[in-house]
């Protein structure tokens, strides 16, 4: 494996890569054989992409700082705040029934501290198929 932590800042393709020893993110995300030539890169969406945004270490410590962020950021009210969460991780904007739903959801989280449930938010925007593309 690489000395690289799979956290670290750094695209794929600075990485080594040693054939029998694939991380478990390259092993979900489709990382290309490295005993092979790929002039293509295969696409596909699995439950285990999902599964890793839902479950995983990384996505919950991104989404905690995100949420962080976004509550550092001066909205006037949750439904911008929604807006703008959605800008920031799909990359488009939230429509109003889309703001709706992330609202009543947040409210009925029975986690009390407001940066969770921001961080609960930006996890299943995180989880969606819509985010797996742009990502």
């Amino acid at each position: 494996r690489s000395l690289t932590d799979e956290a670290e800042p750094y695209r794929t393709v600075y990485v080594p890569a040693l054939r029998s020893m694939m991380s478990p993110m390259q092993e979900t995300f489709d990382f290309p054989d490295p005993s092979q030539i790929k002039g293509q890169r295969e696409v596909t969406t699995v439950s285990p992409q999902a599964l890793f945004f839902l479950n995983g270490d990384l996505s919950t410590k991104l989404a905690q700082s995100a949420a962080e962020r976004l509550l550092s950021e001066k909205h006037p009210d949750a439904a911008s705040r929604v807006k703008s969460a959605y800008l920031q991780v799909i990359g488009r904007k939230a429509d109003a029934s889309e703001v709706s739903d992330a609202l009543q959801m947040m409210k009925e989280l029975s986690v009390r501290d407001e940066a969770s449930r921001w961080s609960v938010l930006i996890q299943a925007l995180m989880s969606s198929a819509e985010f797996r593309y742009v990502f």
